[in-house]
């Protein structure tokens, strides 16, 4: 082995010395870097007034005149929906027939009714039918 005199014992510290404050000097930028990003972070991502107000608890109480409203709803009976039309598109794609359901099946009523379309709405149903 080969022994090492003083002065390369001292050159060889001061150099070990030297890398260590480097790391120390990193380790504390690095350090003060994270601490600037997050209070930066938190500054960035706050709760708006609306989320806040959103995520308020639920009331437990229930409307009574939102319920009272829907016991007053008008249930139709299955003849009056029976008389409601229905609007049938024809195989020629430029007249409407109405027609009504009897008994589950379907039957086009004695009167059919020919409506003739506005143009805007005839390059529609002709645009959907050649998707089709």
């Amino acid at each position: 082995m080969k022994t090492l005199n003083l002065t390369d014992q001292f050159k060889k510290l001061q150099q070990r010395k030297d890398l260590l404050m480097i790391f120390i000097l990193l380790f504390v930028i690095i350090i003060f870097w994270i601490m600037i990003n997050v209070f930066s972070s938190q500054q960035k991502s706050g709760i708006s007034g609306s989320q806040r107000q959103m995520a308020q608890s639920l009331s437990p109480n229930l409307d009574v005149s939102v319920i009272e409203e829907l016991e007053g709803k008008i249930i139709y009976s299955e003849a009056e929906l029976a008389e409601f039309p229905v609007f049938i598109v024809g195989a020629d794609q430029s007249s409407v027939s109405t027609a009504t359901e009897v008994s589950g099946t379907e039957e086009t009523s004695g009167q059919d009714q020919q409506i003739i379309l506005p143009s805007e709405l005839q390059g529609a149903l002709d645009e959907l039918e050649e998707g089709l």
